[in-house]
C-alpha cells in the first residue's frame, strides 16, 4: 500500500535516525516502547479505577420515571473513568487500521538496514499505537487542565514518543502521523461521546461489566494488531 514510503523516503528517515543514535538513545527509546504502550497505561489505571469505584453509586434522588439515577462523578475519578475511555477507543482504532492495512515495519523490510531495538510482538506497523495513546492521554490531560501552555508539553511528549518508535527500527513517518491523528480522533470522540457512555455504563450490572472489561484485557493482550 506505502511500498514508495516503505522502501524509499520513510525507511530512509528511520536509517537516517538510528545512524546518529547513541547507547542512552537506545535506553531512552526501549524505556519509551515499555512505558509508552497503551497496554501499560490500562494496567496502570485499572487499579485507580476500582480503588475509586464505590462512589459512583445511584443517586437516591428519583427520575422523572421513579427510577433512581447515576450520581455525579468525583471529579478525579470521571478524569481517570475518561482516560481509559479515550485510551480504549485510541486502542480499538489503531488495531481496526492495523488489522485492515497490514503494513510492515521497518525491521521487517530492510533487516540489513534497520536494527530492531525494542522486544516488538505486533507484525503491523501503521498506525504507531505509541504515538495515538501519547497524544490522546496526554491531550486528556491538557483539556482536564485548562492551561493552553499544556498543550506544548503534549505536543513535545507525542514528538518525543514518535521520535523513538522510528528510532527503535518498528515505525516509519506514515505510522507516527497516522497514530497522531487517530489520537486526535479518540480525544474528539471522547470529549464529546464520554459522558453519554458512563451514563449506560453505571446502569449496567456489575457482572456484565466485569465480562467486558475482562474481554477487553483479552483482545489488548491477543489480538495481532495491537
Amino acid at each position: 500500500m506505502l511500498t514508495g514510503l516503505e522502501t524509499g523516503l520513510g525507511l530512509e528517515v528511520v536509517v537516517w535516525l538510528q545512524a546518529h543514535g547513541s547507547p542512552v538513545l537506545d535506553a531512552l527509546a526501549q524505556a519509551i516502547h515499555v512505558l509508552g504502550a497503551p497496554a501499560t497505561y490500562l494496567l496502570l489505571l485499572l487499579p485507580l479505577l476500582l480503588r475509586g469505584y464505590r462512589t459512583l453509586t445511584p443517586d437516591p434522588s428519583p427520575s422523572r420515571r421513579g427510577e433512581q439515577r447515576p450520581a455525579p462523578f468525583h471529579h478525579n475519578h470521571e478524569f481517570l473513568y475518561q482516560w481509559v475511555f479515550t485510551l480504549v477507543a485510541a486502542i480499538l482504532f489503531t488495531d481496526v487500521l492495523k488489522l485492515l492495512v497490514q503494513a510492515p515495519r521497518p525491521y521487517q523490510v530492510a533487516p540489513e538496514l534497520v536494527r530492531l531495538l525494542v522486544d516488538q510482538r505486533s507484525n503491523y506497523g501503521l498506525p504507531s499505537g505509541h504515538v495515538a495513546g501519547a497524544l490522546a492521554m496526554s491531550g486528556l490531560a491538557a483539556v482536564w487542565g485548562g492551561r493552553r501552555w499544556t498543550w506544548i508539553l503534549v505536543a513535545a511528549y507525542t514528538l518525543l514518543v514518535a521520535w523513538a518508535r522510528m528510532y527503535a527500527g518498528v515505525h516509519y513517518p506514515q505510522d507516527v502521523i497516522v497514530g497522531a491523528l487517530v489520537g486526535i480522533l479518540s480525544l474528539w470522540i471522547s470529549l464529546r461521546y464520554f459522558e453519554r457512555f458512563m451514563v449506560s455504563w453505571l446502569w449496567t450490572r456489575w457482572p456484565l461489566r466485569v465480562a467486558l472489561v475482562a474481554a477487553g484485557l483479552v483482545l489488548v493482550v491477543n489480538v495481532p494488531g495491537i
